[in-house]
């Protein structure tokens, strides 16, 4: 695993020093859509660069760092980080998830629920919806 991470670790860094090209010659007056759609890269990759960062400590054991987490507005960052790719797909994402802050491993969830979603969209295929719904159980969110 180590040795993968590092490789991908390699590559993310090329597209790091790509993305400040990017960045310093994009014209301000370029258009919304591609400013749009260059953020949504640059916020991908530094979900990819936590996540390879992850892989490389993976050995070593991590305890859950529970802090309170607003649940509701998790789950409409993650259908928005992965809104464009779901309507690329025909894919209509949304989400139900009112039950305030909780204390939960915000990084933890919010990677769980990068691959629960990511893996319905690819379940349900073209014209497909997937919902992200949170309700408050009797002791905890379930």
């Amino acid at each position: 695993v180590a040795g993968m991470a590092h490789c991908i670790k390699n590559i993310l860094a090329g597209l790091q020093a790509g993305s400040y090209i990017v960045d310093e010659n994009l014209p301000p007056n370029a258009d919304e859509q591609v400013r749009y759609g260059w953020g949504v890269v640059k916020s991908n990759m530094g979900f990819l660069s936590s996540i390879i960062l992850d892989m490389l400590n993976y050995s070593r054991p991590r305890k859950p760092l529970c802090q309170p987490c607003d649940v509701g507005s998790l789950c409409e960052d993650v259908v928005r980080l992965l809104g464009e790719q779901a309507a690329a797909k025909g894919v209509v994402l949304t989400t139900q998830a009112e039950i305030g802050t909780v204390r939960i491993d915000e990084t933890a969830i919010r990677r769980c629920l990068i691959n629960l979603v990511g893996n319905a969209m690819d379940a349900c295929g073209a014209n497909g919806a997937v919902q992200v719904e949170v309700t408050r159980g009797e002791s905890a969110a379930e």
